[in-house]
């Protein structure tokens, strides 16, 4: 009798143990795999359906050649490295200098002159560059390309932004206005892309446009201001071309999440070894968790990339970590853009834009008798556009 009781009382312990390492278990897995309060997967559903619609289009590449585009900016970074060596051909804010750097871009010139040719031949209709997809010829493979060499556009950009301020010092102001022209088109074109990359380097070229406006202002004539300042209005807004961008995005990135897609993971050229794991378990006896937890993740980034985007754009501070403080998950964590950065740097050069919008106005003013022949706009945090009669520069936040 005695032993019957010490072993239910046993069995007792056992199963309140058992129980306790289930609730124990259950608490620790529960952030990893429970959907937070707040998340609601059917709407979340719905906007990335109607965005994954919208966005299907958004890259038709009829119109612009954007192989010719990826081959020149690959060609152009080589070259212009092996000439210019580690010498920043342009360095931007109100300490530049860069001098040297520019006497040897000049004068190695002819050589970089038919790269710089055929750039501002691809500008006749804008720099709108799309997915990489269309970089590539019918039928070909290259898991290496994925967007056009940033360096080499950047050099080519740069290279264009100095020849106008020569062209404008030697009294040539009609080919410093067409390198105007061509700039507005390329921060434009790049800021339409609604790819996150090249929408980042939309803003990279309006900041060098910018500082050359900026130093080269007092030497416009009258008439060329006023069509600069069409240019400036007619610039689209880089924070909401971050939005589009920052939604594509991660609308890309989950399309992919679906165990039906899982197969290529096994791919040893376009993958590494480790993502191989993930490849046979989806064919393996843990299909069904994996399916569902890959269901939850593919919600949670949907859900609080949206809700960051939202939050920014309306000048709200949103962390994932205050909104759901008890909610894990894996793949947001990796994949999750800082979408309050982004969007911020888009706000920054909408401010930019109305202040140097600002600088051209004041600059009129003082040619009709009014206010000071040197002067400062302020915009954003820190950040402030100056004009002076020799010169003038932008310092960015």
């Amino acid at each position: 009798m005695n032993l019957k009781k010490i072993l239910a009382v046993g069995l007792g312990l056992i199963g309140l143990l058992v129980v306790g390492l289930i609730v124990a278990g259950w608490i620790l897995v529960r952030p990893w795999v429970a959907m937070p309060e707040g998340v609601d997967p059917v709407a979340v559903e719905a906007r990335f359906q109607e965005l994954s619609a919208q966005y299907a289009t958004a890259f038709d590449p009829a119109g612009k050649d954007n192989r010719d585009v990826w081959k020149l900016s690959a060609k152009a970074g080589p070259a212009f490295e092996a000439v210019l060596g580690d010498r920043p051909l342009f360095r931007g804010g109100c300490d530049r200098d860069v001098g040297e750097a520019e006497v040897i871009y000049r004068s190695n010139r002819a050589e970089l002159s038919p790269m710089a040719t055929a750039y501002h031949e691809l500008m006749a209709d804008g720099l709108v560059l799309g997915d990489y997809r269309f970089y590539l010829e019918e039928g070909e493979e290259d898991p290496d390309v994925d967007i056009p060499n940033f360096v080499g556009l950047r050099y080519l950009f740069m290279a264009s932004m100095i020849d106008a301020r020569h062209a404008l010092a030697d009294g040539d102001t009609e080919a410093a206005m067409q390198r105007m022209d061509d700039a507005s088109q390329a921060v434009a074109g790049l800021a339409d892309s609604r790819e996150l990359l090249v929408s980042m380097m939309s803003i990279a070229f309006q900041h060098i446009w910018y500082e050359v406006l900026a130093e080269t202002m007092s030497l416009w004539p009258s008439a060329e201001l006023a069509h600069i300042e069409a240019l400036l209005q007619s610039e689209p807004s880089h924070k909401e071309s971050a939005r589009r961008a920052l939604e594509r995005a991660v609308i890309f990135s989950v399309e992919n999440l679906h165990l039906d897609n899982l197969e290529h993971f096994r791919d040893d050229r376009y993958y590494a070894p480790e993502a191989q794991v993930v490849g046979r378990l989806a064919s393996g006896p843990a299909k069904g968790l994996l399916a569902a937890w890959l269901e939850r993740e593919r919600t949670l980034i949907l859900a609080w990339t949206f809700e960051g985007i939202d939050a920014a754009g309306d000048g709200r501070e949103w962390e994932p970590a205050k909104r759901y403080p008890d909610t894990k998950s894996v793949l947001a964590s990796i994949m999750l853009p800082n979408a309050g950065s982004l969007i911020g740097k888009g706000m920054e050069s909408d401010q930019a834009n109305a202040a140097m919008l600002q600088a051209l106005r004041n600059e009129r003013a003082y040619r009709y008798g009014e206010g000071s022949p040197e002067f400062v706009v302020p915009f954003g945090d820190g950040g402030a556009v100056e004009v002076k009669r020799d010169g003038g520069c932008v310092r960015w936040n």
